[in-house]
């Protein structure tokens, strides 16, 4: 992950173990000790109304969403794409994740794709990328990613058009965000 960073970004060791190592190590740490607590049914206190009566037997059960699909960025892209994967697979839900495949982050890109297909489940991620034409083919592993801007993006408007999620993340620019919001806007877990 440093050798990536320093060769991408030109990132000096220290700052992508802070960020890009510890930072998502951190958070996986913290769902897998914390998992049994954040899945557990909590009460859910109760009403004194004379209309509902008191009733205390009532609890509150987390579900998983569904299908979320996680966009990555290029300048944390260890960071930002895989704590958002962490929390939604400890969540139980599927995830989707796109990571930057363009210019400085194509070997981000690469080294994420090829751990996470040996680590997690196809089950439960997929990892897709590449032309917008690969883009809604899901796949757990991508060979030789170097795509320009263009591509990348179009590979991005392929996965929003692809739809089908239950929830979107996205971290990043303005420009990228209106990309996300209009692509979204009235499908499920799009801004409302």
């Amino acid at each position: 992950i440093v050798e990536a960073l320093k060769e991408a970004l030109g990132r000096r060791a220290p700052e992508s173990l802070f960020s890009d190592v510890s930072a998502p190590g951190a958070e996986i740490l913290h769902l897998l000790t914390n998992l049994p607590r954040l899945a557990a049914w909590k009460r859910a206190g109760f009403d004194w109304s004379l209309t509902t009566f008191p009733y205390d037997g009532a609890y509150v059960a987390p579900e998983p969403y569904g299908t979320v699909c996680v966009l990555g960025t290029w300048n944390f892209p260890f960071m930002l794409g895989l704590v958002p994967v962490a929390g939604a697979i400890a969540a139980g839900n599927a995830v989707v994740f796109k990571p930057t495949c363009s210019g400085k982050s194509s070997k981000s890109a690469q080294l994420m794709a090829d751990r996470l297909g040996h680590y997690v489940s196809s089950a439960s991620l997929r990892v897709v990328g590449g032309t917008a034409a690969d883009a809604s083919t899901s796949t757990t592993g991508m060979k030789g990613l170097l795509f320009s801007p263009a591509e990348d993006l179009a590979a991005s408007k392929a996965v929003l058009d692809y739809g089908g999620f239950d929830m979107y993340f996205f971290t990043g620019a303005t420009r990228g965000g209106a990309l996300v919001a209009g692509k979204t806007a009235g499908k499920p877990g799009g801004p409302r």
